[in-house]
């Protein structure tokens, strides 16, 4: 795995950050404090930073690959086997088949990297 800005390899044991599917060395991000936007008096918010997930190591991260691998199988499985799905749906379901193949694809690259390294 390499940064998607420095293009740093991101070792075994390196803390890591994914920020919107894109993984970042521990060098490259710098922690602030989140800002956020709401309208004045009925307390709607508007913006928000993006979600930002912190792995210790890849292990961490190949866990939680499985654990979403897992949710796009049952989300697949749930819309497939519904009647008369509505447009959102149909769409929704392209979508996790899409998400699934690739988290799929990424998990198998990582662990055929971590065998060679372990083995």
């Amino acid at each position: 795995m390499r940064c998607q800005y420095c293009e740093r390899e991101i070792k075994k044991d390196e803390e890591f950050y994914e920020i919107s599917e894109k993984l970042y060395c521990h060098n490259c991000i710098k922690e602030h404090e989140m800002e956020y936007y709401k309208i004045d008096n009925n307390g709607e918010l508007v913006h928000i930073d993006e979600v930002v997930l912190s792995y210790n190591n890849k292990d961490d991260y190949i866990l939680s690959l499985k654990v979403r691998l897992r949710i796009f199988k049952e989300d697949k499985e749930k819309y497939e086997n519904k009647n008369n799905p509505t447009p959102w749906e149909e769409s929704y379901l392209r979508y996790r088949i899409k998400k699934l193949e690739e988290t799929k694809k990424l998990l198998e690259e990582l662990q055929n990297e971590k065998e060679k390294v372990d083995g």
